[in-house]
């Protein structure tokens, strides 16, 4: 078996690719995040659209019930 000398070109090498692959993994976990929310939905039972699904799993069905909810919890505002 050949022996690997680690030089500073191959470590940074190594570095970038390891940059690339923690990138597609959180990519990755953001699309099974979704998932996991359309498979939520699936299990609301509800023919009503659209449809709000909370971080806490919560569904919110109909636009009405979605825009009293968006009344009540107004997005927090992005400081400058």
């Amino acid at each position: 078996m050949d022996t690997v000398t680690w030089t500073d070109d191959k470590i940074d090498v190594l570095d970038r690719k390891v940059d690339v692959l923690d990138t597609k993994l959180d990519a990755l976990d953001t699309r099974v995040g979704v998932l996991e929310k359309k498979i939520d939905v699936g299990f609301a039972r509800t023919d009503e659209v659209p449809i709000l699904v909370l971080d806490d799993g919560e569904v919110i069905s109909g636009s009405g019930s979605i825009a009293k909810w968006a009344k009540e919890h107004p997005a927090a505002r992005a400081s400058a």
